[in-house]
């Protein structure tokens, strides 16, 4: 199972609760790639390993994956993220602005339509609704 996660810290990651809660198999690790863009170079410039133990992550407590609702989770670290040109936090909104009818860039290790998963990160343009993303 392969996850995308956005770093909010120097100890946090946040990704989707469907990762970690279970119903891809249970683990005893994680191992999350930070400053990585392909994950089977090991030897890719800013590349880092961060192995966290399982139980090290705390899922939103109205997390219902019948209904795909509050799919949302953080990750701790168990050391500071240094941050560098290759590893940095998020750039959060500003909370006012609704970003309405612009185009962002999402970016991930998903799986595209009947595709295997991805060791290279994808990219994509998306036409904003509100604080919200239009899925195309």
């Amino acid at each position: 199972m392969m996850c995308g996660g956005t770093i909010i810290g120097k100890r946090t990651i946040l990704t989707a609760a469907h990762c970690l809660d279970g119903s891809y198999g249970d683990f005893e690790r994680i191992k999350i790639y930070v400053g990585a863009v392909d994950k089977s170079k090991s030897t890719e410039t800013g590349q880092q390993i961060v192995i966290v133990e399982a139980g090290s992550y705390v899922i939103h407590e109205d997390w219902d994956l019948s209904k795909m609702s509050n799919d949302i989770a953080l990750i701790k670290l168990p050391t500071d993220l240094e941050f560098n040109e290759y590893i940095q936090p998020a750039k959060l909104p500003e909370p006012n602005n609704l970003y309405a009818d612009k185009t962002t860039i999402v970016s991930g290790w998903g799986i595209p339509e009947e595709q295997q998963q991805q060791q290279h990160q994808q990219h994509q343009h998306q036409p904003t609704n509100g604080n919200s993303y239009k899925r195309q």
